[in-house]
């Protein structure tokens, strides 16, 4: 199973103070030329964004779960804000940036540094996951865990900020209520009999007719579902798996059809930008 590693997704409340203010160590740190970024220009597209993504091959399926980020935070030209923080099957929230908390938001992200810190770098770890920061003008791409004295310490810093700042935007956010996306994988006879295949609730699409083979789930060919009470109802699948999944932890949604054929489902909220492969494009097409 990928997972991100290298970075701790929560941290204490004054890492943000730290972060902001650039002494997140004792030593004094070399000053970053700051650059005037242009995020809420009142446009419809996404201009920031803050992801951690790629790693290891992950479990056939679960590609839709995190194609767009293992943990995220974009932001719309409209100061609209999509995030989710990481966790396997955690709800996406939207925020309406108001002018007082975006500047909080930005200063916290230390964003006038990041286009003089644009580039690639990485922590060193194999197979570890990459800390992604975009916006129209700047790109940094901190791979292979993004930690350790590989990696500037002014980015460092931005990546524990960016984790502390994910938590807090979620706190005080909405979840969404659009439309769900799935893959579906189906079982060999006899596979996970440890656990209890819910029905699968919708009379269309059938699981029969889209699950693909494990070859083919990849990034982009997960099942759009916009229809309001069918979203619901695969929303209302995952609470029911996870309220019967115990203490053990659930890495894909058990379900079988009236055939009695059982399958592997992973699902996620949709965002109302993604593509229609269910895909983000980040700001200056990166």
């Amino acid at each position: 199973m990928t997972r991100p590693s290298g970075r701790r997704l929560m941290m204490h409340a004054a890492t943000i103070w730290l972060a902001a203010l650039g002494v997140a160590g004792c030593s004094e740190q070399p000053t970053v030329p700051q650059f005037d970024e242009r995020v809420c220009d009142g446009s419809q597209q996404i201009r920031l964004a803050v992801l951690t993504a790629g790693g290891g091959p992950p479990e056939p399926g679960s590609q839709v779960i995190n194609e767009n980020g293992f943990d995220f935070l974009y932001v719309r030209g409209d100061c609209q804000a999509w995030v989710k923080p990481y966790g396997w099957w955690e709800a996406v929230r939207r925020v309406a940036l108001s002018e007082q908390s975006s500047k909080q938001l930005f200063d916290g992200l230390a964003l006038g540094s990041w286009h003089a810190l644009s580039g690639e770098y990485s922590g060193g770890a194999f197979d570890a996951a990459a800390l992604v920061l975009v916006t129209n003008s700047s790109k940094i791409v901190c791979g292979g865990g993004c930690f350790g004295s590989l990696v500037p310490s002014a980015i460092l810093q931005i990546g524990d900020s960016a984790s502390a700042q994910i938590v807090a935007l979620t706190d005080a956010g909405t979840a969404i209520d659009g439309g769900v996306r799935f893959a579906a994988v189906r079982n060999s006879p006899g596979a996970y009999p440890f656990l209890v295949h819910l029905e699968w609730p919708l009379d269309t699409p059938t699981l029969a007719d889209v699950a693909r083979p494990e070859p083919e789930q990849v990034e982009g060919s997960g099942v759009p579902v916009t229809d309001p009470a069918a979203a619901a109802a695969l929303r209302a699948l995952l609470r029911q798996a996870l309220a019967g999944a115990g203490q053990n932890f659930l890495y894909h949604v058990p379900v079988r059809d009236d055939a009695g054929t059982t399958y592997r489902v992973f699902l996620r909220d949709m965002l109302p930008f993604e593509s229609d492969a269910g895909l983000v494009t980040l700001p200056g097409g990166g």
